[in-house]
């Protein structure tokens, strides 16, 4: 239905004022074109002064609409087909700024790309607005690109950088026949911060939706000349087999992103282009696949796959080392096994600013670096000062009767109602929203009783258990589900998200005591708090071992949790004062550490609440130094220390022995923890190393029974 656009009476000069507070150019579309017609429109901004009451609003993409953020530019994503704006929270980043109609709902969504991750091949062309851009933000921002409908032609999607613009509200969308009337609407009543989201990871999203639309991708990324019309038969045959393992696509099961990845591992990951990929994908994998996909689907998909960009380089399966020829099974990392039916979304920092060199060898990878001069400096901000940052990652680490819950309660309530944190005279923050994934307590015994008690707006106070996919409802599973915990940050405008406990969300395939394994997962929490500018505090139980003295070894799983904190904090009884307990900071990367606070927990009508009872100078390392004497003294201590240092795999002798002694572990103790350990040595190369023994579980069972201490 073709349609003309309106505006809404009174509104256009304050949305123009607010949208240039927010650091966004906009220009002025004619109404019948939807687009502006006045020279240079893509090289300045209007101001508010510009506009009358019956004007539209366009707003700008590219590098002249920065959003306040010097170095970034706005793209803006255009979905016009209905099966693109029904997949859009499926395949693209969630952002807090979007706008639609009742029709189209949230069919404009809004992101900053920094400029430094947009590479050659990206960057706009159009001519005036990039040499605008170019001088006015010292970047001439990113392309604009189409994706039509390859069965009739129809736009599906644009890709709005430098050149282009949107009309946003407060315009009304109308029929030709004047019938229908549908105002559009920001997300939220009000424009919200755009994610802040790489480049690549944009464009490779957008390009994963418009596949699954039926909508052609433009051919923009450099790639590698054919260097033969037909693959190696040895190459074919091992394509072939690593072809027979994965399952076929289903219709309705997310069947358009697994038919992508495998044409993906054809095209990219052996190499083999698009006519042989075609030919192994029609005779092997299609007859798995329910229903089967037409020819004509197929070789689409084969070109989408060789045109959207990818995160390994060209050849990653092909290159991969032979399996053995014993007849023994390869080690999983050797067989090219790596199946997945959702690729994940991360930047391609190998192509990034590169022309894809000619020939088979991988693209050359360069170090992103920039100039301190060039930074910008942020300010931090705090939910509670000296204690949690907002934007960031939190841990707080305790035995399960020290309180840990009741306290982020506690945070959690005065948060929700505006109220002053522990040791502050006045609010700092709030009133805002929380989210509190639960995965031991109950909502409804635990707790909203709870949070009543403590005070909290009800309202605001949120609670999760699980993740619902159609009728069906599962566990949350990081980092599988971090887009919907995105999305729901963003929906709910929450400023406090507490999970409770962080290890309880953990998705199977983590490996929890392993830095490279968790690692993955908190990078992307960090980047999810980042973009939202939420506060993010995980809740952590100590290891039976303990870790003696130190803070930062207490916790159960891998030291890199808390070395991705900004913000690690401990509780623990009070050395002195029966009953007490005292919350300290164990590290603060962002600022001088507070003083640690005393509080006791207090029965109110049957719920637990905490009594800050102020100040002491007690320390994270006093409070782990009580939970050694309580548990056996210097001895547990070093066991507990070599434990985790090893858990991850062997670590050179010296490096063990000087990180102990840097923690005031003996020497001879560290010998006797690890030969109450059974820690192998061996030299490798020189050098001396430990690693902790492989430990079956019969022996393990028998061993712990004679109060032995044995790794995790």
């Amino acid at each position: 239905m073709e349609a003309r656009v309106v505006v809404r009476s009174q509104t256009v000069r304050a949305a123009v004022r607010r949208l240039r507070e927010m650091g966004f150019a906009v220009c002025k579309p004619d109404p019948r074109e939807k687009k502006p017609t006045y020279r240079g429109w893509s090289t300045r901004s209007l101001e508010q002064d510009d506009f009358t009451e019956r004007d539209q609003v366009g707003i700008i993409g590219g590098a002249l609409s920065d959003g306040n953020r010097p170095g970034h530019s706005l793209v803006e994503v255009d979905l016009d087909a209905t099966d693109a704006v029904r997949l859009a929270d499926e395949y693209l980043p969630a952002t807090g700024m979007s706008e639609g109609r009742a029709g189209k709902p949230r069919s404009h969504r809004y992101y900053l790309v920094p400029n430094d991750s947009v590479p050659n091949w990206a960057v706009s062309q159009a001519e005036q607005a990039s040499a605008a851009a170019l001088e006015q933000k010292g970047h001439p921002g990113p392309f604009k690109k189409a994706f039509d409908l390859r069965a009739d032609g129809a736009r599906a999607i644009d890709f709005i950088g430098t050149g282009g613009q949107v009309v946003c509200p407060p315009a009304t969308w109308v029929s030709r026949d004047g019938k229908v009337r549908e105002p559009r609407e920001w997300g939220g009543g009000e424009p919200g911060e755009p994610a802040i989201v790489a480049f690549l990871d944009l464009w490779r999203a957008v390009c994963e939706l418009a596949s699954a639309c039926g909508a052609s991708i433009p051919d923009v990324l450099p790639r590698p000349r054919a260097t033969a019309s037909r693959a190696p038969t040895d190459l074919t045959t091992r394509a072939a087999k690593w072809l027979a393992k994965p399952e076929g696509a289903v219709s309705g099961q997310r069947g358009h992103n697994k038919l992508m990845w495998v044409a993906r591992a054809l095209v990219w990951g052996f190499d083999l282009g698009p006519e042989e990929s075609l030919r192994l994908l029609a005779d092997q994998f299609n007859p798995r696949c329910q229903p089967p996909w037409s020819m004509s689907e197929l070789r689409h998909k084969v070109e989408d796959a060789d045109r959207i960009p990818f995160n390994k380089p060209r050849g990653w399966l092909r290159d991969q080392e032979r399996p053995p020829a014993t007849g023994r099974k390869a080690p999983e990392h050797m067989t090219g096994n790596r199946f997945q039916s959702t690729p994940p979304v991360r930047a391609n920092l190998e192509t990034k600013g590169e022309a894809v060199p000619a020939g088979n060898s991988p693209p050359p990878v360069a170090l992103a670096s920039r100039a301190l001069a060039d930074v910008v400096s942020g300010e931090v901000r705090w939910i509670w000062p000296g204690f949690v940052p907002a934007g960031m990652l939190t841990i707080l680490d305790g035995d399960p009767a020290d309180g840990k819950s009741t306290i982020t309660i506690d945070i959690g309530a005065r948060f929700s109602c505006g109220r002053a944190m522990p040791s502050c005279l006045e609010p700092t923050t709030g009133p805002g929203a929380v989210l509190f994934l639960a995965a031991e307590d109950s909502a409804e015994y635990t707790l909203k009783p709870r949070a009543d008690a403590a005070g909290a707006d009800l309202n605001l106070f949120r609670v999760s258990e699980c993740v619902r996919i159609g009728e069906h409802e599962r566990p949350i599973r990081l980092p599988d589900d971090m887009q919907a915990l995105e999305r729901e940050i963003l929906a709910f405008k929450v400023g406090l998200v507490i999970i409770d406990p962080f290890l309880g969300f953990l998705s199977q395939a983590i490996d929890s005591h392993k830095d490279q394994s968790i690692r993955e997962v908190l990078h992307e929490l960090k980047l999810v708090a980042g973009r939202t500018g939420c506060a993010v505090l995980a809740l952590r139980h100590l290891s039976k071992g303990g870790a003696g003295g130190n803070a930062l070894y207490r916790g159960i799983g891998s030291i890199g949790i808390t070395a991705a904190a900004r913000s690690a904090l401990a509780v623990g009884a009070h050395p002195t004062e029966d009953g007490a307990r005292v919350l300290a900071s164990a590290k603060l990367n962002i600022g001088p550490p507070p003083k640690s606070l005393v509080y006791r927990i207090e029965n109110h009508f049957g719920q637990p609440i905490i009594n800050w009872c102020g100040p002491c100078d007690l320390t994270a390392r006093d409070l782990g130094a009580v939970a050694v004497r309580e548990r056996g003294g210097a001895a547990v201590d070093a066991v507990a220390f070599l434990r985790d240092r090893l858990a991850s795999g062997g670590k050179p002798q010296a490096e063990v022995v000087a990180e102990a002694t840097a923690l005031g572990i003996k020497e001879r103790t560290l010998e006797r923890a690890k030969k109450n350990l059974k820690v192998k040595s061996a030299q490798n190369r020189g050098f001396w190393m430990w690693e902790l023994p492989d430990v079956t579980p019969e022996r393990q069972t028998a061993e712990q029974g004679s109060g032995r201490q044995l790794p995790d």
